[in-house]
């Protein structure tokens, strides 16, 4: 009874054996996309020599000498192959890695092209130089304008750079009372900023009477660029003021000398001037034309 079990123990080990070493031998062969699955019956069949190799161990303690020497035999015998943790790729295949899709959102740096720098560098250039010709045509223009423009008197009156060409016009110096009327309204005036009143002086009435009518006659309102020397020496201060009413042709002479009177006293320079303590004496200027009657107030200080 004793020798069947031994010959059943020593047909069984030879058969795990070839099993095992039928497993590692397709093991070498496996593909890379079929190693998980070999790993997997790998498994299985080291599970399987684990089981079959105790159980020989547990019936080596019963065997023969001769029996046991088999089993030790069969122990120490090396697989070809022997299976190492994790995924071992053949020399002759071949690795290959699918695309793998991430979705990552890195800043842009802010990168300027030379030539939008140099581009941007010359535009300003141009602007530059454009601006530098616009303020210095503004510039002319403004000198243009400053020297065509009517200069001022002391008393801020304007003057015109040219007086026309045109032949004189017929002129009257009016119906006599309105050179009265101006010098009587200016006194007022002065009475009621408690000024003194101003004395009418021969040589200023005759100088303003004059230029009056040269106004008149050339239907040119401007100053008397020589009344300072025709009024003569003595005067230590002299002063004019004068005036145009187009409209007052039609109007009477009370009228127009109150207009004129009254227009001189919302105007700062010549109410300055009427005002001026300074001054002493007036003379009275007043002439019709076919421009309107025009009006001088030369004003003297001694």
């Amino acid at each position: 009874m004793t020798a069947p079990r031994r010959l059943r123990h020593r047909a069984a080990a030879p058969s795990t054996l070839g099993a095992l070493q039928q497993v590692v031998r397709r093991r070498s062969r496996v593909a890379q996309s079929l190693q998980r699955r070999y790993r997997t019956a790998l498994a299985g069949g080291l599970g399987l020599a684990l089981v079959a190799g105790a159980t020989a161990g547990a019936a080596v303690d019963d065997a023969p000498v001769a029996d046991q020497a088999d089993l030790a035999a069969l122990g120490r015998m090396e697989v070809a192959h022997p299976a190492s943790p994790g995924i071992t790729v053949p020399a002759d295949e071949e690795i290959d890695l699918g695309e793998l899709d991430v979705d990552v959102e890195l800043p842009k740096p802010d990168v300027s092209h030379v030539r939008d720098i140099r581009t941007a560098s010359r535009n300003a250039e141009r602007r530059a130089i454009a601006e530098r010709e616009a303020a210095a045509a503004a510039e002319a223009a403004a000198a243009e304008q400053e020297a065509a423009a009517p200069t001022r008197d002391d008393d801020g009156e304007d003057d015109a750079s040219t007086s026309e060409a045109e032949a004189p016009a017929t002129v009257s110096a009016g119906s006599g009372g309105e050179r009265g009327a101006i010098g009587a309204m200016v006194n007022d005036y002065r009475a009621q900023n408690g000024l003194h009143t101003l004395e009418r002086n021969g040589t200023l009435d005759q100088v303003a009477q004059g230029w009056a009518e040269w106004m008149a006659a050339n239907q040119t309102l401007q100053h008397n660029p020589n009344y300072r020397s025709q009024i003569g020496s003595g005067w230590s201060a002299a002063g004019e003021n004068i005036i145009r009413h187009t409209g007052g042709a039609s109007m009477s002479s009370s009228a127009v000398t109150s207009w004129m009177v009254d227009w001189w006293k919302n105007s700062s320079v010549h109410r300055a001037n009427m005002l001026n303590t300074k001054y002493t004496h007036v003379g009275v200027g007043y002439s019709m034309g076919p421009g309107g009657p025009y009006a001088v107030l030369l004003l003297g200080g001694r």
